[in-house]
This record gives C-alpha cells, sequence and structure tokens, in this order.
C-alpha cells in the first residue's frame, strides 16, 4: 500500500513538470514572434493556456513604445467564456473537447448561464468565421483585445491575445490592422514549433 501511494504521488508529480516543461519550451520558442507583434501593434500580448475554467497567462509582452497597457502579468488569470483569448482557446478544440468544456462553464455558471451563453456563442461565431476572437469592453470596460488560438505539436491548446485600452484599439483598428498581424504570428509559431494554427477542429456539428 506505502509502494503504491509513493509511486501515485510521484506519476502525479511527473505529469505536473512534463506539463510545464512542455509550455516553457513553448513560451521560449513563442517569444520572439510575441515581441514582434507587440512592437508591430502598440498593444500588451499575453500567451495563455487553459487551467480548469480559466486561461493562465504564460508569458505577457509590453511594448516599448506603448504609454498605457495591460498590467496583467504571468500567472494572472482570464475568465474563460467572456474574454477572447478564452474563445479562441475554445475555437480550436474538437467539437467534443469544446462542448464538455462548456457543459463544465455552464455547470459553474448556475443562473447566470443563459447571458454568459448568448455571447459565448456569438463569439464562437465569430471565431469560426474570422479565424480570431474579438471581446469589445466585455471583461473589464475600456479594455478591447483579439485572440487567436493554434494546436501545439502534441495536440496542447495555446491562445495568443492582443489588446490594450478601448481608445487606443477601437473595433475596426483590432480587425483592420491588428488582427493580420495576430494570425500571422500565431502562424508563425505554429510553423516554428511544428504545430497548427487556425480553428481546424470547427465542423458542421458545430
Amino acid at each position: 500500500m506505502a509502494n503504491s501511494e509513493r509511486f501515485v504521488l510521484t506519476a502525479s508529480v511527473l505529469e505536473l513538470s512534463n506539463g510545464f516543461l512542455r509550455n516553457f519550451d513553448i513560451r521560449a520558442r513563442a517569444r520572439p514572434f510575441l515581441i514582434a507583434l507587440a512592437e508591430k501593434t502598440g498593444l500588451s500580448v499575453h500567451l495563455a493556456v487553459r487551467d480548469r475554467l480559466d486561461m493562465v497567462v504564460i508569458d505577457s509582452i509590453r511594448p516599448r513604445s506603448a504609454v498605457l497597457v495591460s498590467r496583467l502579468e504571468v500567472g494572472g488569470r482570464m475568465d474563460l467564456s467572456r474574454t477572447a483569448v478564452g474563445r479562441a482557446y475554445l475555437s480550436v478544440l474538437s467539437a467534443e473537447e469544446r462542448q464538455a468544456l462548456i457543459g463544465s462553464l455552464q455547470t459553474a455558471s448556475g443562473d447566470d448561464w443563459p447571458a454568459i451563453a448568448r455571447g459565448l456563442q456569438l463569439g464562437l461565431d465569430y471565431a469560426r468565421d474570422h479565424g480570431f476572437a474579438i471581446s469589445i469592453g466585455k471583461w473589464h470596460h475600456g479594455l478591447n483585445a483579439i485572440a487567436a488560438g493554434f494546436v501545439g505539436p502534441s495536440e496542447e491548446r495555446y491562445s495568443v491575445n492582443c489588446g490594450g485600452a478601448a481608445h487606443s484599439c477601437p473595433p475596426e483598428t483590432l480587425v483592420g490592422d491588428v488582427a493580420p498581424a495576430l494570425l500571422d504570428c500565431v502562424t508563425q509559431i505554429a510553423l516554428e514549433i511544428g504545430g497548427k494554427a487556425g480553428t481546424p477542429f470547427f465542423d458542421q456539428a458545430d
């Protein structure tokens, strides 16, 4: 029994360590592209992964040229259902994985779910049609952002968020100017790590 307990603990720790090392490697290889995106757009850029029902920042880049930028640091959490970064993550899940995670979000949201679900579905429809998600003042008033997801070489999912104060990145600027740079960034990261960019897992069932 004691030996069995030690084995389970060791396996659990090893799994956590492997996940950390994998994310650390992706972060290191993605960073040059994230820096280039931040400098090109003048906006804050974040690389995030999912932890339970939140998105967690694993890298945060602030452009040198910007005065007012997001202060979200590494380890910061963002809402999965209401943010661009969360919706972009959902967009690169398989239909089965996406529905299971949405079910968990519904359970956790309780009576607030109908309002959340409407916004989430609109956000996912937008991501499917455009290849990126957008959030205009929905998570924090006065902050706008877009995000795009990608798939790592071992099928792990990541999301790149780009945004800032509403006056510096109105919707038309995000869609017309920032989105092409974001999508190019995500494509370059996917090529660098041997992953996949875009929303490849949406299908007709969605």
